[in-house]
Parts: structure tokens; sequence; C-alpha cells
């Protein structure tokens, strides 16, 4: 479960550290994540990749919101 709280935690801080393409978002900035995980003191692969999934989650939103 800690490793969710830290995927979760990093994901607020980058939410909208986007790269465009364009029609809009495309994915999270995988730099920007590193630099926070880093700030927070937070490692490993498997947060790296749940905190990707959140983004694309909230790329989908976005898309349909806009739609």
């Amino acid at each position: 479960m800690d490793e969710n709280r830290d995927a979760l935690r990093v994901f607020f801080i980058v939410r909208n550290q986007f790269i465009m393409g364009f029609n809009g978002p495309i994915t999270l900035n995988h730099l920007a994540i590193d630099a926070a995980m880093n700030r927070e003191g937070i490692g490993g692969k498997a947060c790296f990749e749940k905190i990707c999934i959140l983004g694309h989650w909230w790329i989908d939103r976005i898309r349909e919101k806009n739609q």
C-alpha cells in the first residue's frame, strides 16, 4: 500500500507535466516524474510504472472531456 500512496503523491505533483502532440497531451513527462520521485525520496520501477498508468488514465479523462 505504501507504494500506491507514493505513486499517487508523485502523480499529483506531475499530473500537468505533459508531452504535447497536435491533438493535446500524449503522455506525462518522464523526466518530471523522475525528478519528483527523487525530490520525494521515492524509488523503484514499479512505482514509476504506476505513475505512468495513472498518467494515461488522466489523459484519457482529458480527451473525453474535450470531445
